[in-house]
């Protein structure tokens, strides 16, 4: 998707402005800056275009001539309704549409780019990846994914060394993810827990055996044991979102468990990606039969 990103507004949000705040423009550039600086990569450009099509105070969101959200961001001016900034409803909505899609917004011109940056610091090590990998779409696979689960590209160093010495660069994708994971233990951790301490949910013995069995075996074989683990593992990821915490799942299962993490606000963690930081397990999900994940006071 790494195309420009488009913000369609109705005529009425055209010249929207806080003179306090800045333009709408003013906050994009603003959000682009933090999110470069906290993830280390550059948002594509955003055009902002006016659409005599859409209603005077609705604005779309695309990329790739694909529509990504849409809404509306009326100037309020009733003295019973507080008034409202149309480019902070706008901003906001952005942030949250990036945020989402966040992987999908790294283009092959990008990471190029951060490779080249790598390469004046550490030439070596960027022609021995060059000479290993003449085309980056393995590594795109892996940058995109580490994004998707909001992972920073600050230390793409350490993730081109891991491609290296562990001789990545035409195995498997999700191989290659937890590897490079792994690597990232630092980066992961001070993302995660900045403060040292870490909030996290546990799966039990039997939890995590179940776990083990549904991402080595056939699970077509076993149709019903497989959805009743599956049911179990949306239940322990609610756990974790009730108790404000990570759900900490075994090294050799993230790699699958995390593709089921749609309804989770946080992603699945693994011990292997955590360096030393203390971790308060809160809750420990129990898996009993074929019924559905309970909770247990840790």
């Amino acid at each position: 998707m790494a195309n420009p990103i488009h913000i369609e507004l109705g005529y009425r949000l055209v010249e929207s402005a806080d003179p306090e705040t800045g333009t709408l423009a003013d906050r994009i550039q603003a959000f682009r800056d933090r999110l470069e600086a906290t993830f280390g990569f550059v948002l594509p450009r955003v055009r902002l275009v006016d659409d005599l099509a859409l209603d005077p105070y609705e604005y779309t969101l695309s990329a790739g001539g694909a529509t990504l959200a849409r809404g509306t961001a009326e100037n309020r001016t009733n003295r019973r309704v507080r008034r409202s900034d149309p480019a902070a409803t706008i901003c906001e909505h952005f942030e949250k549409v990036v945020r989402l899609h966040l992987g999908d917004f790294l283009g092959a011109d990008e990471i190029q780019r951060l490779v080249e940056e790598v390469a004046v610091r550490e030439p070596t090590l960027v022609a021995e990846f060059r000479a290993n990998a003449p085309r980056l779409g393995h590594l795109t696979w892996v940058l995109r994914a580490l994004l998707d689960e909001h992972i920073p590209l600050l230390d793409l160093a350490t993730i081109l060394h891991t491609y290296v010495i562990e001789e990545l660069f035409d195995g498997a994708h999700e191989h290659a993810l937890a590897r490079v994971r792994e690597a990232l233990s630092a980066t992961i951790t001070a993302h995660v827990a900045p403060e040292g301490r870490l909030r996290v949910v546990t799966l039990g013995d039997d939890f995590a055996a179940q776990a083990l069995w549904y991402c080595d075996a056939d699970r077509a074989t076993d149709v019903a044991r497989a959805d009743a683990f599956l049911t179990a593992l949306h239940v322990a990821m609610a756990l974790a979102d009730r108790h404000d915490a990570w759900l900490l799942v075994p090294p050799a299962t993230r790699g699958i468990l995390r593709r089921h993490r749609a309804s989770m606000s946080r992603s699945l963690l693994a011990a292997t990606e955590l360096g030393d930081i203390t971790l308060d397990v809160v809750a420990t999900a129990a898996f009993e039969g074929s019924s559905p994940a309970r909770a247990e006071a840790a």
